[in-house]
């Protein structure tokens, strides 16, 4: 069995309109996906404007999110950096605030051959007091980390799961079938939730999703499907909320799926720059896609916050 399986949302940060973040919303954010029943969060990641976040923020929202989680969800924390100190540091940090994992991407911007993507990952891995994911997405870091490269790291034990984000079928097919080999208790998961039934059928354990930021029972529903081998409910459920997630991605992430929570009432917010929101033509192509699935009121601005969110934001807090 892998390390972890099924859903993992990859979550957004929200601001409020001076830019600032949001804890509130955050809290709330953090509570509907536990209702959802997900099997954990990621913060500071991709989806999270992680680039944009100061050490404070970074260090206030693992803080918060550990007060939200504590026993309930799997908290991972994006720790990723294109240098090697940097990471370890920002790894240490996190599991001292209690992080359950790190999730750390592959060096960008420097072009690292193998050899130094293999040592920088080595390293992290030696020094990390938890466990860690390999987050591969060659399309933002422009480097793949090959399979070879992660049969290496497979020795190290602390290395746990791999965020599988390349969208090569046979690159991804390769390392399911030679990981689990190697290592069965690795927890390979999609970073692509159209990508997720196959990666599942092919052996991997789950998804790291954006789309569950807004539908996260319907995607829970999906992998809980595909993770006991009933694949045509799966792939019913995908069909149907394929022009969704299709649109969530019209623009850079988190740009679309921002827009769609603050239509949906779920305060997501602005992004920071320098992400810089959609045009209204692509709004309006969203609110279709919104509409259709009855996520929001059709020919309204926006729905109303659900009761769930509602009941939220009236708890006290200390």
């Amino acid at each position: 069995m892998g390390f972890i399986k099924g859903v993992i949302t990859a979550l957004a940060t929200p601001f409020d309109q001076n830019g600032e973040i949001n804890l509130d919303a955050f809290r709330t954010h953090i509570r509907l996906q536990k209702q959802a029943q997900v099997a954990g969060i990621a913060i500071l990641g991709t989806t999270g404007e992680a680039p944009t976040l100061t050490h404070e923020e970074r260090s206030i929202l693992i803080k918060v999110a550990k007060e939200e989680t504590q026993g309930s969800l799997h908290l991972m924390v994006g720790t990723g950096s294109y240098s090697t100190r940097s990471a370890i540091q920002m790894t240490s940090e996190a599991f001292e605030m209690g992080a359950d994992s790190a999730l750390v991407v592959a060096p960008y911007y420097n072009k690292p051959p193998q050899e130094g993507l293999c040592r920088h990952f080595q390293e992290i891995a030696r020094q990390s007091r938890g466990p860690i994911v390999i987050y591969n997405i060659p399309g933002r870091c422009m480097v793949n980390v090959d399979n070879s490269t992660i049969m290496q790291l497979l020795d190290e034990q602390n290395v746990a799961a791999i965020k599988e984000c390349t969208g090569n079928v046979p690159q991804a097919q390769e390392l399911i079938f030679k990981a689990k080999q190697k290592r069965p208790d690795v927890s390979i998961l999609s970073g692509d939730d159209s990508g997720a039934i196959p990666l599942i059928a092919m052996g991997g354990d789950g998804l790291i999703s954006v789309a569950s930021n807004i539908i996260p029972k319907e995607i829970v529903l999906m992998t809980t499907y595909a993770l006991t081998s009933r694949f045509k409910e799966a792939r019913e459920i995908l069909a149907k909320y394929f022009p969704l997630i299709q649109s969530l991605f019209i623009k850079t992430n988190p740009i679309p799926l921002k827009c769609a929570m603050n239509m949906m009432g779920l305060m997501a917010g602005p992004v920071r720059l320098p992400l810089t929101d959609l045009s209204q033509p692509l709004v309006n192509e969203l609110k279709k896609e919104l509409e259709t699935l009855h996520l929001i009121k059709q020919h309204g601005k926006s729905q109303s916050a659900p009761q769930e969110l509602k009941r939220e934001l009236s708890f006290s807090r200390d």
